[in-house]
């Protein structure tokens, strides 16, 4: 009779590297920070793409406005989608500590920065911005001249 089941090797094994992926998973959260980070540079690159599917969607002479606003005590970042006097979309980034660099500018607390889409889509800056998030990392992302946002440094 052939009997089935894990040998007690197998089952420690299992249980071994189960025990190295938690360790290092645990890593990625364990700074508020540093996820606060990570999280607001995917929620920036996601706001930045509905100012852009804003200006491709409704061509007008007024350009589509991306602002990101840090409150006056530096515990949010808000952001928001508009054009002309009409506000499409509003969020709201608890920071954590995490600081918000610009094109090498750091946004100061009660600071903003406003980021201007044309009707075909692309920014009105004139060049590639570098976005970039440190908490206990670093995480950033490029707003390309043409309007896209992708993770990473902007390459020249």
């Amino acid at each position: 009779m052939k009997s089935s089941g894990f040998t007690l090797v197998e089952l420690v094994i299992v249980l071994v590297v189960v025990g190295i992926l938690s360790v290092t998973a645990m890593g990625l959260f364990a700074s508020r920070a540093d996820f606060s980070a990570s999280l607001a540079k995917d929620q920036f690159i996601a706001s930045l793409l509905t100012a852009q599917q804003r200006a491709l969607a409704h061509h007008s002479s007024s350009p589509v406005l991306f602002t990101v606003l840090q409150s006056a005590d530096g515990s949010d970042w808000i952001l928001t989608v508009s054009q002309g006097t009409e506000s499409f979309t509003e969020k709201t980034i608890e920071r954590a500590g995490a600081v918000l660099q610009i094109g090498g500018v750091t946004l100061a607390d009660g600071g903003n920065r406003v980021v201007s889409f044309s009707g075909s889509g692309e920014t009105l800056e004139g060049s590639d911005l570098t976005w970039r998030f440190t908490g206990e990392s670093t995480h950033q992302f490029c707003l390309g001249e043409a309007g896209f946002a992708y993770s990473g440094a902007c390459v020249p």
